[in-house]
């Protein structure tokens, strides 16, 4: 075989893995790096807010590091728009740092997950207009 076929073959086996880590974001990332991920944003106080591939995501800090990640689907629907079981599993697929999330009981009856290492807490929240459809997606740190 010769190089450049030897070199096709490994981009076609590193291309889909370096796609996927790009896309991944993690709770604890500090301002450049969540710039890198994600782009340019717009300091709203103490937040950063980011639109990345149709959502708006606001970055809460805890010092340097960010400690709870909110993603809105962008929509011009006031009350916002529902996140499809597809949306929510790409974005819990972001913060899941190759861990698996697994689903959590709570008496709220609000869908939640913990990842596998127990640091981070993902949670389904119904839109600001009081909609039954579930538009809001956090992940924070687990303090327990």
């Amino acid at each position: 075989m010769t190089k450049s076929v030897f070199l096709r073959a490994g981009l076609a086996v590193l291309l889909p893995w370096i796609t996927a880590a790009s896309a991944r974001a993690n709770i604890g990332e500090d301002i450049n790096q969540l710039r890198a991920r994600y782009g340019a944003f717009q300091p709203v106080g103490a937040q950063a807010l980011f639109q990345h591939e149709g959502y708006s995501i606001c970055v809460y800090f805890d010092g340097e590091k960010s400690a709870m990640e909110v993603y809105t689907p962008i929509s011009t629907d006031a009350g916002g728009a529902p996140m499809d079981q597809d949306a929510i599993d790409k974005i819990l697929a972001w913060e899941s740092d190759g861990l698996k999330w697994n689903p959590m009981p709570v008496s709220s009856g609000k869908a939640t997950w913990v990842r596998a290492d127990a640091k981070i807490i993902a949670r389904l929240n119904p839109s600001r207009g009081g909609k039954d459809d579930a538009t809001v997606l956090v992940f924070m740190l687990n303090s327990k």
